[in-house]
């Protein structure tokens, strides 16, 4: 169902200034901050235009990566608030947010489909972001290192080195072929599903602290097929209506889950804006043989909204 999914995995690590370093703890807000408009700055073409009405729009790598807005005429659109971006923002599993100088921190950078070709601007742009300052105070850092690193084993190569100054495209791309071996693999009835950032959607029009069933597999279910057909070029061929039917039937036996408030500041809307959801675990039992394709999927590419900064990123154990 997924043999032509795409995704590869990157390690970046920087070390903190003279002055050290200071991150929010939502850390990949920060990150993010200012990361498009160097972007921008490294690949356009037309400066002075807007994106809309640039000539070079349908090639350009700043469109697609930021805007990402498809043909209105996609008849797959009408059914979505909004199109995924390609790309995802992983932060470190650690608290710390003050760093004193030299002492270094990573995240993971994920890239799916079409936006795994534009690699190496992500790597420039995060030198150049580094060498601009990033966090509170904008104090400068350095990119040392940036590795690719395999999905399943965690063996990573290294792609930048900061010191040489070398580029090196080599691709690290899980493929959904791979995932097609995992999903031979899995005979359960009854999973448990961690949502180790936060699980952010909608149900009935409103923010939800809900973990039922049906409502995750909605959420991660239209993400899927959004980044399958507009970054893929792959239109999923599925019941998705008498998916979600048995989606409902799925019983949920035990959810432990708590709402988490997070704040990041848009530097386009100029304005603070709420990006909370809930963490924690949920535990289903029912017939989840249609579901393990999405739900082995979603592991790889986040299954929430604000997936770009690392939310919804989720992990399934199967009993």
């Amino acid at each position: 169902m997924f043999e032509e999914l795409r995704v590869a995995r990157y390690r970046f690590t920087l070390q903190a200034g003279e002055q050290g370093l200071e991150l929010p703890a939502f850390k990949t807000a920060a990150l993010r901050g200012g990361f498009g408009q160097v972007f921008k700055s490294l690949v356009c073409t037309h400066p002075a235009l807007e994106c809309e009405g640039c000539p070079s729009k349908n090639i350009c790598a700043f469109p697609y990566i930021f805007l990402t807005r498809p043909d209105e005429n996609a008849a797959i659109q009408r059914k979505f608030e909004g199109v995924p971006r390609p790309y995802i923002l992983r932060e470190n599993t650690d608290s710390k947010t003050r760093y004193k100088s030299g002492e270094t921190f990573s995240f993971e950078l994920l890239l799916m489909g079409e936006a795994i070709k534009y690699f190496p601007y992500f790597v420039y742009t995060f030198d150049r972001l580094a060498e601009s300052g990033i966090g509170l105070g904008r104090n400068r850092v350095k990119l040392l290192s940036v590795e690719g690193l395999e999905m399943q084993s965690n063996l990573s190569y290294v792609l930048f080195d900061g010191k040489t100054r070398r580029l090196s495209n080599k691709l690290v791309t899980y493929t959904g072929r791979a995932l097609s071996e995992k999903i031979q693999m899995v005979d359960s009835e009854q999973v448990t599903i961690h949502f180790e950032t936060p699980f952010r959607t909608k149900w009935q029009g409103h923010f939800t602290n809900k973990a039922d069933f049906h409502i995750v597999f909605r959420s991660l279910m239209r993400r899927l097929i959004s980044i399958l057909y507009f970054h893929h070029g792959v239109n999923l061929n599925a019941d998705f209506a008498d998916l979600v039917k048995k989606a409902e039937i799925v019983q949920t036996v035990l959810q432990d889950t708590q709402w988490i408030d997070l704040e990041r500041y848009s530097t386009r809307q100029d304005s603070k804006m709420a990006v909370g959801g809930f963490v924690g675990s949920a535990v289903y039992r029912g017939d989840l043989k249609p579901f393990v394709p999405f739900l082995l999927a979603s592991e790889l590419v986040h299954a929430s909204k604000q997936a770009v900064f690392g939310l919804g990123q989720i992990r399934c154990v199967w009993w």
